[in-house]
């Protein structure tokens, strides 16, 4: 044996008495590294792309006007969704774009399950504008094309050109039907804005003077109340005027413009309806 191999020897027993290990090759330890990060990441890759946390069941409620195949495209879903990198708040922002859905609450249950619960808006009339016919919600989100039948009342939207997920700028006429009595909807034909002032129009041809939009549940009681007296009286109303509620007045049909509007004389109060 060489003196260099002995000496090398001893040197090696002294580490070790020392409490010192002989330093490892440096090589070793990072292919070990090398190994471990492959060995993560072709998991990531098989968690990330295995059919075991796809998207197989779909569950959705409170839609009436949506189907579910609708509400899983808005919400960008679809069969194959992995559901372990899922992020149902993003899901629930994208929902809430569609003019038709107010608020969505999206759960999953892992490995493959999701339910969507929606609350969504509802059309209260039909705005008229230069770009076509639309149902409008009440607070005046534009849901989409209206067909030419119904009997929604008939807003105008003047110059506005409304589309699909706009806002009808004129949301006080909305105000006016959203708050009348549910038993004079029905019988709304038009609601139209002419300054501050908001004109209704009724399927029987009687236009209802209404004012600035304000106090429209008490208008609307007067008006019931105006209307109820008519028909006890058999008399056929041209105009009703509710601009003041506590003390309506109607024009009766064929009576002169100049005569104006009476009281009638036994119309009670709105607040007594």
């Amino acid at each position: 044996m060489s003196a260099s191999s002995t000496w090398m020897r001893e040197q090696a027993q002294m580490g070790h008495r020392n409490g010192r290990l002989a330093p490892r090759p440096r090589g070793r330890s990072v292919a070990w590294a090398v190994l471990g990060l492959l060995a993560l990441g072709g998991m990531v890759w098989w968690v990330t792309n295995s059919p075991i946390f796809d998207l197989r069941s779909l569950q959705v409620s409170g839609a009436s006007h949506l189907s579910v195949a609708q509400v899983e495209t808005a919400g960008g879903l679809g069969h194959g969704t992995n559901l372990l990198w899922f992020a149902p708040a993003r899901v629930e922002r994208r929902l809430e774009t569609d003019p038709w859905i107010l608020s969505a609450h999206v759960a999953r249950s892992l490995p493959s399950s999701v339910h969507i619960s929606v609350i969504e808006r509802s059309p209260v009339a039909v705005a008229v504008s230069p770009t076509g016919r639309f149902l409008v919600a009440n607070d005046g989100t534009v849901l989409g094309p209206a067909s030419a039948s119904g009997r929604l009342p008939v807003v105008d939207a003047g110059i506005q050109r409304l589309k699909s997920g706009s806002r009808l700028q004129q949301v006080a006429t909305l105000r006016v039907v959203t708050d009348l009595p549910v038993a004079l909807r029905t019988q709304i034909t038009s609601v139209n804005m002419s300054g501050r002032s908001v004109e209704v129009g009724l399927r029987s041809g009687v236009r209802v003077l209404f004012g600035d939009g304000s106090n429209a549940a008490a208008k609307g009681q007067a008006l019931l109340a105006v209307l109820s007296w008519a028909h006890a009286h058999q008399v056929t109303p041209s105009v009703i005027d509710v601009r003041a509620p506590s003390s309506p007045a109607l024009r009766p049909a064929g009576a002169a413009t100049t005569q104006g509007t009476a009281s009638p004389p036994s119309v009670p109060h709105a607040a007594t309806r």
